[in-house]
């Protein structure tokens, strides 16, 4: 079998090129929809998009998880084709009988997710969707679990460039607004599918192991729920911003939410490679070391895209073309809340990586627990700040969630088997953030975000006593 392994910084570059090209494509997009779709619609389409989130959890049943331990434990590649095909019969049998059933309540939906029924073609388009996104989902996963990360790499890129091109065709050409972005994800989602079918049929057997199915459902049922409550962390506070205040509101909370979203692009990129290299370096004798190196530069890398990101964000709105923004100017009023949204997406990333215990240990029950206390949290912080602070509150709540979250999974982690790390260095860090971005807020002009940014790139450099050239050096970066 041919393989294609990398080391944990080189997977991380490759899934970073990956999503980073995705998140491209969806940043290079927004200034079309900022300029030709109102906050009030984009406020809709994201109380779709927030549906969608949610049931998608469902649709993949939590297997993902599943098919990395049982995947990995399996000692020839017959038995790894029988437990990917187990895994992906079942999900795509479940996810074929969701979509019909969401399908035929898609007028309901519509009414008591918008307030309209008038919605119900766009929601039955999106489940549509999700069908064929759960497939090429288990698929592209299979390759994550192999370490086959450029092949991962150049399936998201012809993912972008389908989902770029039909997003111009639909929504700027044949002007079909909130539609043609959904239209434009069923399409490219469809077509990713049958491109990725021979890898498919490559690791598939004609099985349905009920030993198998028994055990990954066993081991994924708490990531399902817990898999839920993160999902209603990350979109509950749209569904509350509509309800206490307006769509206008939803819509600039959302488009917001999209460059906030940087942050966790390396985040999630990181723990798709770490999760099989931390478990398979869980028992080394150097795990205290090496771990506590990794999570060090994480933090690094993670607080200089939060720092970037928010002090150059309103920058990007004073761009134009012969008398155009580059952003229009009505989507503003959300970007008071980036920061905060960053931050929350930092802390879930610290919570990622914590998360190699529950894994290792098998006690999956753990993620119920940590992100269904971060809901609660959630839901009454939310329930509270909103209808004072509006979306302020929300992302401040999203703040706390994720904190309390990463703090559950930090100490769980610790008390099993703990790493070094210097909790002064850490405070330290956190500390320059807050200043550093409540200067640029108090003297805010492109010379002093400039300087703000070098000023913190110096000095969390010289907190963690690490040089510039080893950060950016792939063979080093993870290797200290």
């Amino acid at each position: 079998m041919k393989t294609d392994k990398n080391s944990l910084f080189a997977s991380t570059i490759w899934y970073t090129i990956g999503n980073v090209f995705l998140r491209a494509v969806n940043f290079l997009l927004l200034p079309l929809y900022s300029n030709l779709i109102l906050p009030e619609d984009f406020g809709v389409y994201s109380l779709i998009l927030s549906t969608y989130t949610i049931v998608a959890v469902i649709y993949q049943g939590g297997l993902q998880s599943s098919l990395t331990k049982f995947y990995l434990e399996s000692g020839t590649f017959r038995e790894r084709k029988v437990v990917f095909s187990t895994i992906l019969n079942f999900v795509t049998i479940l996810s074929l009988l969701l979509t019909f059933i969401f399908i035929i309540f898609s007028k309901d939906l519509s009414k008591l997710i918008t307030g309209n029924v008038i919605y119900y073609g766009d929601f039955s388009l999106i489940f549509m969707a999700l069908f064929f996104e759960t497939i090429s989902f288990y698929i592209l996963h299979l390759l994550r679990t192999q370490e086959l990360s450029r092949n991962v790499l150049k399936y998201l890129v012809i993912s972008g460039i389908l989902n770029f091109a039909l997003n111009i065709l639909f929504v700027y050409f044949l002007q079909w607004g909130i539609r043609g972005i959904i239209v434009s994800q069923l399409f490219s989602s469809f077509i990713l599918t049958l491109l990725m079918s021979p890898i498919m049929l490559g690791n598939y057997a004609f099985a349905l192991d009920k030993s198998i199915l028994s055990k990954s459902l066993l081991f994924a049922v708490p990531l399902i729920a817990g898999g839920i409550f993160s999902s209603l962390v990350d979109v509950l506070d749209r569904f509350l911003i509509d309800y206490f205040r307006t769509p206008e509101d939803v819509g600039y909370y959302s488009f917001a939410y999209r460059f906030a979203m940087v942050v966790n692009l390396f985040g999630i990129s990181f723990r798709t490679a770490w999760l099989p290299k931390s478990l398979n370096n869980y028992d080394k004798e150097n795990y205290s070391s090496y771990f506590g190196n990794v999570f060090n530069r994480y933090l690094l890398i993670s607080s200089a895209i939060l720092v970037l990101v928010s002090l150059f964000i309103d920058d990007l709105f004073k761009i134009s073309f012969s008398g155009i923004n580059l952003f229009d100017n009505k989507y503003i009023p959300g970007l008071i809340v980036i920061p905060l949204l960053m931050g929350g997406y930092l802390l879930n990333g610290i919570a990622g990586f914590f998360a190699y215990y529950p894994y290792k240990s098998g006690k999956s029950y753990h993620f119920l627990i940590s992100d269904g206390g971060a809901l609660i949290i959630n839901i009454i912080l939310n329930i509270l700040l909103i209808p004072i602070y509006g979306m302020l509150g929300a992302a401040l709540a999203t703040l706390i969630s994720f904190l309390l979250s990463a703090i559950y999974m930090v100490v769980l982690a610790q008390s099993n088997r703990p790493l070094r790390f210097d909790f002064l260095k850490l405070g330290r860090l956190i500390l320059l953030v807050i200043v550093v971005l409540l200067v640029s807020n108090r003297w805010s002009n492109i010379f002093i975000d400039i300087g703000g940014f070098l000023v913190f790139s110096f000095l969390s450099l010289y907190i963690y006593n690490e040089k510039l050239k080893n950060i950016l050096r792939i063979k080093e970066l993870f290797n200290k």
